[in-house]
């Protein structure tokens, strides 16, 4: 992340190393104040937005890259999350650099 910073020339971004854990004491400060969390693979998308909703700002969003299981994933994210305070917002289609292997960006915002 530091790197794609640099390359272009992002201001005002931190990257903060930690583990989403609702308990976790360094990211308290965060509670309801980021704009746009991200991660590497991680979790499914139920147990990612669970996590994050606690420092997701509102208005925030959260974006998962997921694989070929990306519908899959949201749909049971749709049945077992219906009370959730995210809305999935866009579906951007990608490939991975050099392989050509395809992703989707599933970007949530938080209502």
């Amino acid at each position: 992340l530091r790197q794609v910073i640099r390359a272009l020339g992002l201001k005002g971004v931190s990257v903060l190393e930690t583990r989403l854990e609702k308990d976790n004491e360094q990211l308290s400060a965060w509670q309801n104040a980021t704009p746009i969390l991200t991660s590497r693979a991680f979790a499914s998308i139920n147990l990612f937005l669970d996590l994050a909703e606690p420092f997701c700002a509102p208005g925030g969003k959260v974006i998962c890259m997921k694989g070929r299981k990306a519908a899959a994933e949201v749909a049971e994210w749709q049945k077992l999350s219906a009370a959730s305070p995210f809305k999935l917002t866009e579906t951007i289609e990608t490939a991975l650099p050099f392989t050509d292997i395809p992703r989707k960006l599933l970007v949530f915002t938080k209502g």
